[in-house]
């Protein structure tokens, strides 16, 4: 049975629905149900596009439809983005008069870049390719691909920027996808382009295909980029409404291109939009929640929430210090044994906030006979050689391995193999395996390096050797391998792997200030994700909650993750956490009190501005911040009001790049459709008499690489610049004579007008 919030948002008529849900609070309950309410008044099926972001999550929605309504699972158009996008350019393409692309695989990528880097040798050769690895190039190329980015533009960007790397990664992108093209295949991150391109022109023509859809349903909407959302709104111009359903707080994935701004302005982006807030948790206890909304308090922008727990105060909320990550797995065992007497192991899972921390737990949990379940690639060692004994012992264990594990042996190594399982002579054959092994290292390594991957691999053969015979060790990496889903073992895996999932206890280890939040952290915005990484983490338990942290891991002093304090501040069942030494991140939390502040109160004027502003002016201002959004990428906002035409707020804290890309990060550019010739010349003018609004020590930074503002330094610096990107595009098969144009005439502006 819904509750009030949950069928009120099931059978809501209005056409532009925001569902608020957070953890525990039925999300998928109701999703189900508004789609059953929609068939119910008469919708059929093929006009309702239901998209979800992972095929599982597909899957249980068709599965809840089916059983409810009786309905064949296969008839049900609940899709993926990417099925979506690839059902409409099956539809479009030969209206778009080209042909059908065929799924190209995620894991032979990385082979067409090599081969185009050995294939066009004199491009590259002037960057040190060997630090470029493919997976760094087919990043760039998906993350400029989300942003529904050209090659064109960005190749010009890259020039305007002066970036060797980023010139050459430009053109892998052009080759790329001319290989993609000539060979009719499409991958993951195309196909939302490509889909996005179907729409358009659909909606630019007939409408013949967007105008089937009249309803349009969107499963965590908190993890939408701007490519999805382009291909949403091109579909949207059918005709249909909009249904949504997220929870910004858990917005987790902004690393892989997800933006939570989307769901924190769909108010913004959409006309009469009514919001409805799921506040109910089904799932947690009443302490569990409280801490859970302790942390949720300190988001710098987030919709606001009554999370109130439907349950009890029979949880727990306990934080446990340890010495070292020794005692910390001792701690974990301890936990697990003792709610193991009244719950089944399934019923417990240990969370990191990377795969590498669980490792030692996973040792001791083997050595004590506990079944685990690894998921998220959380292994024993990562190491290649230390993988290829594993594999090997699992091989001959007659184990099929998973992912990452499934590469065939070499002859000699599966000879070495052969007499594995021999139960007499289990661990002299294992030793003499791990010495073939390590003889096979590399040469080439230096001694720190060889001495790692020796120590690796000798930890883990002497892991192995702990078990009593082979069969018992080839069991447990069964267990390690095979991950069946009704197995009955601890849920091993990362914060991150474990959105949308549930046990009645939890484990959180490696509470450290270097881990949660992670050492690469140095910004406000980064800051705020990983407070919420830590509060996904914190709401995935029924009962119990505990956290762990060390003193000392890896031989390093640690102190307590920033977040303990704010999940337990006010918490009745536990002490506050202490310091007593200054954190690592004591002047970059004071620095994000005072960002957050002022941050806030901006927040709080869009607030002010969102209710007062007249109709016509909403649509003025979405439609210009949705024009800028697609001529360049979402990072390059203009930070200056005059610039924006009166849209932007002088946000100059936002410039990350005060040297040779200073100029973009201020607006200006020479890619197709982009700034006017005025607007240029308008920034131009500004960065050479230092009217770009920013604070004063950014003003210092452009100082030290542009000189002081109306000095020559600063004009030649301007011109050098523009010149370099004009040389190098001048120097490409496939310039672009538009952006050369441009840039001819901005070079005469600076030396007729600014000179003078």
């Amino acid at each position: 049975m819904l509750n009030k919030e949950q069928l009120q948002a099931s059978e809501i008529k209005d056409d532009r629905v925001l569902v608020l849900a957070g953890p525990g609070t039925g999300k998928t309950t109701t999703l189900v149900s508004r789609y059953k309410y929609l068939l119910d008044q008469g919708n059929k099926p093929e006009e309702i596009a239901c998209c979800t972001f992972s095929r599982k999550a597909a899957d249980e929605i068709k599965s809840r439809i089916s059983k409810e309504l009786n309905l064949d699972v296969k008839s049900l158009p609940v899709d993926t983005f990417h099925s979506l996008a690839n059902t409409a350019l099956k539809k479009m393409a030969s209206k778009m008069s080209i042909n059908v692309p065929k799924v190209y695989p995620q894991y032979e990528r990385q082979n067409i870049i090599t081969e185009i880097k050995n294939n066009n040798s004199k491009i590259f050769k002037d960057i040190k390719y060997e630090d470029q690895t493919p997976s760094k190039v087919l990043k760039y190329i998906d993350d400029i691909r989300e942003k529904l980015v050209d090659p064109e533009d960005a190749a010009i960007e890259a020039s305007e920027k002066g970036d060797e790397i980023q010139i050459a990664y430009a053109d892998f992108y052009k080759l790329y996808e001319v290989y993609l093209t000539n060979n009719d295949l499409v991958d993951f991150a195309r196909m939302i382009h490509f889909g996005y391109k179907a729409f358009a022109y659909d909606a630019s023509n007939d409408k013949s295909y967007i105008s089937q859809f009249k309803h349009i349903l969107i499963d965590e909407y908190q993890d939408i980029n701007f490519a999805q959302k382009s291909m949403i709104d091109e579909l949207l111009k059918g005709g249909a409404s909009l249904w949504v359903v997220g929870d910004d707080d858990q917005a987790i994935y902004g690393w892989r291109g997800s933006s939570v701004k989307f769901i924190l302005e769909f108010e913004d982006n959409y006309d009469d939009v009514k919001k409805i807030v799921l506040n109910t948790n089904y799932r947690s206890e009443n302490k569990i929640v409280i801490a859970a909304n302790n942390l949720a308090k300190r988001f710098v922008e987030r919709h606001e929430k009554n999370i109130i727990s439907f349950g009890n105060d029979e949880g727990k909320v306990s934080v446990f210090k340890t010495y070292d990550e020794d005692t910390e797995a001792s701690k974990v065992l301890d936990l697990i044994r003792l709610k193991a007497d009244d719950k089944e192991f399934k019923d417990i899972a240990i969370l990191a906030r990377t795969n590498t921390l669980p490792k030692d737990v996973v040792k001791v949990l083997s050595s004590a006979n506990i079944p685990m379940i690894l998921k998220n690639n959380v292994n024993l060692f990562n190491d290649p050689h230390t993988k290829d004994l594993l594999r090997a012992v699992a091989i001959m264990g007659g184990i099929k391995s998973q992912k990452g594990w499934n590469k065939t042996i070499s002859p000699k190594l599966l000879s070495f193999s052969k007499k594995l399982s021999e139960e007499d002579n289990w661990q002299k054959n294992l030793k003499s395996l791990s010495t073939f092994i390590i003889n096979q290292l590399p040469s080439s390594l230096k001694d720190n390096e060889l001495e790692n991957k020796v120590g690796e691999i000798e930890s883990c053969r002497l892991y192995l050797s702990e078990f009593e015979n082979a069969v018992k060790a080839f069991e447990v990496l069964g267990t390690l391998f095979n991950e069946p889903e009704d197995q009955n073992g601890v849920h091993i895996g990362t914060i991150h792997g474990a959105k949308g999932l549930e046990w009645d206890t939890v484990i959180i280890m490696g509470c450290e200030d270097d881990k949660m939040p992670h050492s690469l952290t140095t910004s406000v915005l980064e800051i705020e994700e990983e407070r919420r990484v830590a509060y996904v983490g914190i709401t995935r338990p029924k009962t119990n909650l505990f956290l762990t942290w060390a003193e000392n891991r890896d031989g390093i002093d640690k102190l307590p993750s920033p977040f303990l304090n704010e999940i337990m501040d006010y918490s009745p069942t536990a002490k506050k956490v202490t310091e007593d030494k200054v954190s690592r991140y004591a002047s970059l939390m004071e620095n994000w009190g005072e960002e957050a502040r002022e941050h806030q109160k901006k927040i709080e004027k869009l607030k002010i501005l969102r209710i007062h502003r007249e109709k016509k002016r909403r649509e003025e201002f979405i439609a210009e911040k949705q024009r800028r959004a697609e001529l360049v990428a979402e990072n390059r906002r203009a930070i200056n009001s005059t610039i924006a035409d009166g849209m932007g707020q002088g946000s100059g804290w936002k410039i990350k790049d005060t040297g040779n890309g200073f100029l973009l990060e201020v607006g200006y550019s020479a890619i197709k459709d982009g700034p006017s010739e005025k607007t240029r010349h308008d920034i131009l003018s500004k960065v050479f008499n230092g009217g770009i609004d920013m604070p004063n020590t950014l003003k210092t930074e452009v100082a030290k690489t542009w000189g002081e503002p109306n000095s020559n330094e600063r004009l030649r610096k301007m011109r050098n610049t523009i010149n370099t990107a004009l040389g190098a595009q001048k120097a490409k098969t496939n310039a672009s004579q538009q952006a050369i144009e441009k840039w001819e005439k901005d070079l005469v502006y600076i030396d007729q007008v600014l000179r003078e």
